[in-house]
């Protein structure tokens, strides 16, 4: 669910079944993000990072309209609970200009509200690719989750 009020800025709150330490590693292993990043209808090609503030990363990823690299640093990392990064893309996907992703794992019971804050969007045709982009992305996870974690009775 995305809340679509403060535009430009994306904003997600999904509750996941799994503990946060759990959805840091999917977020933060380069073999994790290669199974969920852009869900089914983009296969990631590479996945380099160097998980520590100032540290770079790249994943490169290959849709309909072809390659594009996802690219930027991390700026905090905060196991398990929190990860902000800038977000730069390029390729035959598009380019945008610098933006900012901030991701929250919060316990919640059994599970993890994560919380997800993406932006500013100059351009709402840009924002609104990557809000369908994230909603893939959440919907791959909890797939993932539900093959790896069955529910509990």
């Amino acid at each position: 669910m995305s809340e679509l009020g403060e535009a430009p800025r994306l904003r997600f709150r999904r509750v996941m079944a799994a503990p946060p330490a759990r959805l840091f590693a999917l977020w933060t292993q380069p073999e994790s993000i290669r199974k969920w990043f852009g869900g089914q209808d983009i296969q990631v090609e590479k996945v380099a990072l160097d998980l520590q503030p100032g540290g770079a990363y790249s994943i490169t990823v290959r849709g309909e309209e072809g390659d594009s690299v996802i690219f930027g640093r991390f700026l905090a990392v905060d196991p398990p609970v929190r990860l902000v990064y800038t977000w730069t893309l390029e390729g035959e996907m598009g380019a945008t200009p610098e933006t900012t992703v901030t991701v929250e794992f919060r316990k919640l019971g059994a599970g993890t509200e994560l919380l997800l804050e993406h932006g500013p969007f100059p351009v709402p045709q840009v924002r609104s690719l990557h809000e369908q982009g994230w909603v893939n992305c959440f919907d791959a996870l909890e797939r993932i989750l539900e093959a790896v974690e069955p529910a509990g009775p």
